[in-house]
């Protein structure tokens, strides 16, 4: 079963993982509403497939009348197959950098991985087509799950893949990498998930 950005946001903060706030809008009128509320909102089609920013399924809109105009515009709009019914309207943040973050289903290894990536956010699929290296991976033990030094190590091997970027934070974003991938790994455990990712994971200004 795919759950929808939504579903899954859900599952995310129950576990302690910060999401921007959002409001789910079934139309054009809610989803103003929710700009009225929120301010500059991200409009989001929720569909359960990929791709939805390339086919027009993702807007920003910074007023209430922006985002009626994005909702109406994508409500309804045929995704990959899918129908658009509702929308999901999400404060827009000051993104200083996009990273990757994500937890699958090893088949061959029989066990989960996770992989960071510096070079990710909403183009991974092509880095990892093009460029694999700059994903960095962990096999945790699936039993004690992923240590602190194992994440920490994770992070400087994805650093290092993008040349040790000198712009990012580095102490601090190893201090909030380390609870986040504990409990990213934690969930993907407790629902049985294949596929458990954080894309874009963001750096805010």
């Amino acid at each position: 079963m795919k759950l929808l950005e939504h579903q899954a946001k859900s599952q995310f903060r129950s576990v302690g993982v910060e999401c921007p706030m959002g409001r789910l809008a079934h139309t054009p009128q809610e989803a103003a509403q929710a700009a009225t509320e929120l301010g500059s909102v991200v409009i989001k089609a929720q569909v359960p497939i990929g791709g939805r920013g390339k086919a027009g399924g993702v807007k920003l809109a910074r007023s209430p009348e922006e985002a009626h105009a994005a909702a109406a515009q994508i409500l309804g709009m045929d995704i990959r197959g899918y129908t658009v019914p509702t929308v999901l309207c999400e404060e827009a943040l000051d993104i200083a950098r996009e990273l990757y973050c994500g937890v699958a289903l090893d088949r061959d290894r029989r066990c989960l991985v996770v992989m960071l990536s510096f070079a990710g956010g909403m183009e991974i699929e092509e880095v990892a087509e093009t460029a694999p290296e700059k994903i960095a991976k962990l096999w945790p033990d699936p039993f004690a799950g992923p240590q602190a030094f194992e994440v920490r190590q994770l992070a400087l091997d994805a650093l290092a893949a993008v040349g040790g970027d000198q712009t990012i934070p580095k102490s601090s974003l190893l201090a909030q990498l380390v609870p986040l991938v504990q409990r990213l790994y934690s969930l993907s455990q407790r629902l049985d998930a294949t596929l458990c990712e954080i894309n874009p994971l963001v750096i805010t200004s």
